[in-house]
């Protein structure tokens, strides 16, 4: 579950760049983000760099989430 400013990451606006927000998804898949919830708070800017920080930002968590399993787990 990812949730952006409080709503779910499907009602993000607008819809042609909201495929830029699933690459960092479909590209670990489902196995990766199955374990996980997120939020995702953003504000200032317009619609495309609200995006890519968004973007940004899932994907440095998913690195940081296993940086920190891999030495602690």
């Amino acid at each position: 579950m990812i949730k952006v400013n409080g709503s779910p990451l499907d009602l993000l606006e607008p819809e042609t760049l909201r495929l830029k927000v699933y690459d960092p998804i479909q590209i670990l898949g489902q196995p990766v983000f199955g374990i996980m919830d997120m939020r995702v708070r953003v504000q200032g800017g317009g619609y495309t760099s609200r995006i890519y920080a968004i973007r940004q930002a899932i994907a440095k968590a998913v690195v940081a989430f296993y940086a920190k399993c891999t030495l602690f787990c």
